[in-house]
């Protein structure tokens, strides 16, 4: 009653009708037989409430109107979709390879491609398919699985090769939690659709390019995974490998790296031309160089281990204390107990003679690279001098003293006060002694005992002549 009491100055009676403006106040027994021909078009709320302002009024006649409209099946079954929920973002896994979103794509560009994006990083992976059957599924995720291991969850759609009962096998083996996105609600696995229609439209604007399909995909893939990401704000292959990728535009940035080995490649390659290739190995006996002070420039000692590539821990002969030493701080010696005090001479014409001094058999020094070994030996016949670098000159042979020496062609010596010479013609037999060889030869002697007849200084090219000297 309260209603018609606030408009009680706007009712009005025209022929028995009660009237409320021009339109007509209903008793309560009419409305429901009204509101049924107001919504026999099944017209929505807004034109019921149109229609009816231009006939009828009473007390709450909207919200009657709206009701009516609820109840109406027909209206409800062609209702359109309602406004979305709240979104509700799936929880960030805060670890790469921990939840994957897979979906298929296709029939496209005449194939199948299966799609498999990881959560956390981004990291793309497209397989073109075979088939769609759930068996070939689990071979190909079996492969990706051993690449990268096995993930804790997966979200698929609800295809049938994700349904079956062989996939949900396949998944509880492997302790993998397997969940479906809403039937015809392709948001619910929304990262994977994005990623197919991201590749779809990659693929369409490489249609250009002459390559193979999967020539296509490797640069697509290339490209996607090297690009920062719009959401992590890092590339794929940084959050994935944890490193950078390498790709052609890294030629442009200069590098420190790349100028510093080429400045250590021109510095070594300078230094080695005027090195030598000299190497140890275990119990080799050495001339290390001496640190510590004192007369003696060189220590003997043998090589007891190898540090570095160059580098090596020496036992000194004369002392119990070892040494760590540089290649370039030894040199190679040859002990005294290979020198051979009987060795056999031969004869070779009536100018050459046995002589019973004891420097008459010392056997030669045995090194590399040398043309000829020869003795010169003083009258005294004692061992006071030994020579050992190839291409050393020019060595005074005294009375009293013996000179040994390894000589090259170009070598020159005098031989005044000498009683014999002991000369070596090139090798004769080799033996293997680590990485190098050494050389060994037989004695010939050429003396008198009168001593040496010869001219004063002989030139290393006409050693050989000596024998047939008169």
């Amino acid at each position: 009653m309260k209603a018609f009491h606030t408009r009680k100055c706007e009712l009005s009676v025209e022929r028995g009708c009660v009237l409320w403006g021009t339109r007509v106040v209903l008793p309560e027994k009419l409305r429901k037989t009204v509101l049924k021909e107001l919504h026999s078009g099944h017209q929505g709320v807004v034109k019921m409430k149109a229609l009816a302002r231009k006939y009828v009024w009473w007390p709450k006649i909207d919200s009657d109107v709206e009701q009516i409209c609820k109840v109406c099946e027909s209206c409800q079954m062609e209702q359109r979709m309602p406004r979305q929920v709240p979104l509700h973002p799936w929880e960030f896994p805060g670890q790469s390879w921990r939840r994957l979103h897979i979906d298929f794509a296709g029939p496209f560009l005449g194939h199948t491609f299966m799609i498999v994006v990881d959560a956390y990083s981004k990291w793309l992976e497209v397989f073109r398919m075979p088939s769609l059957t759930s068996q070939a599924t689990i071979t190909r995720l079996r492969r990706l699985f051993a690449a990268y291991g096995l993930p804790e969850h997966v979200v698929t759609d609800n295809g049938t090769q994700f349904t079956s009962e062989e996939f949900k096998n396949f998944m509880r083996q492997n302790g993998i939690l397997h969940s479906t996105s809403a039937p015809g609600h392709p948001a619910s696995n929304g990262l994977a659709e994005r990623y197919v229609q991201t590749f779809k439209s990659g693929m369409k604007k490489l249609g250009q390019t002459t390559m193979d399909i999967e020539d296509k995909i490797s640069v697509f893939l290339m490209q996607n995974r090297c690009t920062p990401n719009c959401t992590t704000g890092q590339s794929p292959a940084d959050l994935f490998l944890n490193r950078h990728m390498r790709t052609r535009l890294d030629l442009i940035v200069p590098d420190t790296a790349v100028t510093v080995r080429k400045k250590q490649y021109m510095q070594k390659f300078y230094h080695d031309q005027r090195a030598v290739n000299r190497s140890f190995t275990l119990d080799d006996p050495v001339y290390l160089q001496n640190k510590a002070g004192g007369r003696e420039k060189w220590i003997p000692g043998v090589i007891a281990e190898q540090t570095g590539p160059v580098s090596y821990r020496v036992q000194g002969t004369d002392s119990d204390g070892t040494y760590r030493r540089h290649g370039d701080q030894l040199r190679a010696r040859v002990p005294t107990d290979d020198l051979d005090l009987n060795t056999d001479c031969t004869t070779t014409g009536p100018d050459v003679i046995q002589d019973d001094n004891p420097a008459q058999n010392a056997k030669p020094v045995q090194m590399d690279n040398a043309e000829m070994q020869a003795i010169l030996v003083g009258k005294g016949g004692d061992i006071r001098h030994q020579m050992t670098n190839p291409m050393e000159r020019g060595t005074n042979c005294e009375e009293g003293q013996m000179a040994m020496e390894l000589v090259g062609p170009e070598s020159t010596w005098e031989t005044r006060g000498v009683k014999r010479l002991e000369m070596w013609p090139r090798t004769t037999t080799e033996k293997n002694r680590g990485k190098g060889k050494i050389q060994t030869a037989t004695t010939q002697q050429i003396s008198t005992d009168q001593g040496f007849k010869g001219p004063e200084t002989i030139h290393g090219s006409e050693i050989h002549k000596l024998r047939d000297s008169p």
